[in-house]
């Protein structure tokens, strides 16, 4: 089993500098969880941080990142082969697809995504990635890969705060299926 904290700090719309500022500040106010992505373009700043702020132990440390949607298996293998040069880790405790698409929703289809969590699998299985999960993925786009899954999604990371609503019952789906929803704001 992985735990999960309750809170982390992320690191979107942060470059570089700000991501290794942040992450710095978040470790000295206590935090241990860090959510960040290939597509911040930040990483870089957030390894840093890691490898000069962080005074823990590294099973202490939780790090979650995430790979562009839309990627065929040789792709997903390289885009997290990046994620760890960029956060000079081994290994990551989550890994996700941020996305059940590519960003331009050219790549959309249920066996795009079937290959690239298969692939994540893959992954999961090397020791590269602690867990496994999805980001923005609605009850379709999950049962696209329940379908061929041989591991469960345990995250889907869904936008979710004050004032907004679950109008796809997408969490729902996820308490059936035993896959923690995880808001960002």
């Amino acid at each position: 089993a992985v735990d999960l904290p309750l809170i982390g700090a992320g690191t979107w719309q942060y470059n570089d500098t700000i991501a290794y500022q942040s992450v710095c500040q978040a470790f000295a106010a206590g935090y241990t969880f860090v959510d960040t992505a290939l597509g911040y373009g930040n990483q870089k700043g957030v390894g840093l941080a890691i490898r000069d702020c962080w005074h823990g132990k590294r099973d202490d440390l939780f790090v979650m990142t995430k790979i562009p949607g839309g990627l065929n298996a040789v792709q997903v293998m390289g885009a997290h082969h990046q994620n760890l040069l960029e956060l000079g880790l081994e290994y990551v405790d989550h890994l996700m697809t941020h996305y059940p698409a590519d960003w331009n929703q050219t790549i959309a289809s249920p066996e795009a995504r079937q290959e690239e969590w298969l692939a994540l699998g893959t992954i999961y299985y090397s020791g590269q990635a602690r867990s496994i999960g999805v980001s923005h993925y609605c009850e379709q786009h999950l049962n696209d890969i329940m379908d061929v899954a041989s591991i469960v999604p345990s995250i889907n990371q869904v936008e979710y705060h004050v004032g907004s609503q679950d109008i796809d019952h997408v969490m729902e789906y996820c308490d059936r299926h035993g896959i923690t929803f995880m808001s960002f704001s």
